[in-house]
């Protein structure tokens, strides 16, 4: 946005300023970025920016061909295949609490998607086609796709017009820039939110692009334009209300009462270990531990293909009763 900024101001003043707030801004992110990188660092004990990038693209990486259907089940996830994990440290539920315990300990071999760039532009194809197809299109506005269409013919124009059209530009490069970075991990329906920023931007896009309509004679009808706003609006209303309408008051309530019936008959505690439902299984734990004091840890689910007793062998070494 500076780079956008210095540009766009010409006075040799504007610019120094434009330098100096962008120094000054890059200071305060480091300072305070700083602070959690030194944290987890001394934590680590090796110099991180970060774990769970890490985590990531060695999951999905050219080794583990791991790219999840959108809807479908999380099973290319260590923790559902990599058989029973010990949680990371004393206080964590299971080894999810911690992913790059998981990542140094059973990926560090495989190759990441750095390794491969051909493999990895592939992968971020099929990641913008989830972002547009479904994230955009059926989670925020069934007119996203003709915002995002309108703003790419209104950036058709000499550059250095575009930059001073900061209503233009801004928003869209930002959707960009944002949206390209999350099409290197995991677009999945659980991370949805992450995207929930480039909702707020389409809208405002939406908003932008209303404005202009409204400037041709078509629309110098206020029946037109308020048909026009109220059906933006509804198509930012309608798809995002679906899941909320769908949200049950008894939701968590079965797990939840299955907790308190583990507690009360069996006086459940130590470690855990499930057959299949690694999710319900690991909400079942949180329960017992948070809700009813159990000292309680889960170790996930055990290796696939097993005989019965190499299962029994597996559960003993991790002291699983």
């Amino acid at each position: 946005m500076n780079v956008f900024h210095y540009f766009r101001d010409t006075a040799e003043s504007a610019r120094k300023n434009i330098v100096r707030n962008a120094l000054a801004g890059m200071a305060v992110f480091c300072v305070i970025s700083g602070l959690w990188v030194a944290t987890i660092s001394i934590k680590y004990n090796y110099f991180t920016l970060g774990t769970v990038g890490d985590y990531v693209v060695r999951l999905v990486g050219p080794d583990n061909r791991a790219v999840p259907e959108f809807y479908g089940p999380e099973r290319d996830d260590p923790v559902y295949w990599a058989g029973l994990l010990k949680p990371a440290y004393a206080t964590a539920l299971s080894a999810w609490d911690d992913p790059s315990f998981v990542s140094r300990k059973l990926m560090m071999d495989k190759a990441t998607l750095w390794s491969d760039p051909a493999y990895l532009i592939k992968y971020m194809l099929k990641n913008v086609s989830k972002i547009l197809q479904i994230v955009f299109t059926k989670f925020f506005s069934f007119l996203s796709i003709p915002v995002l269409i309108a703003y790419v013919l209104l950036c058709l124009q000499p550059l250095n017009k575009l930059i001073r059209r900061c209503d233009i530009l801004y928003p869209f490069a930002t959707l960009l820039l944002y949206s390209s970075g999350l099409t290197l991990f995991i677009v999945h329906l659980h991370n949805v939110r992450y995207f929930w920023l480039d909702n707020v931007l389409l809208l405002l896009m939406a908003g932008q692009v209303l404005t202009l309509l409204f400037r041709n004679e078509f629309f110098s009808s206020s029946l037109r334009k308020n048909v026009l706003t109220v059906l933006v609006a509804l198509s930012f209303i309608i798809l995002p209300a679906g899941p909320i309408l769908e949200q049950k008051s008894t939701r968590g309530k079965r797990l939840y009462a299955l907790s308190a019936e583990l507690k009360k008959t069996y006086s459940m505690q130590g470690n855990i270990a499930s057959d299949d439902k690694w999710g319900d299984t690991l909400q079942v734990v949180y329960d017992l531990r948070n809700n009813f004091n159990s000292t309680v840890s889960f170790y996930g689910m055990p290796k696939k293909n097993q005989s019965s007793e190499e299962i029994l062998n597996e559960l003993r070494t991790n002291a699983v009763d």
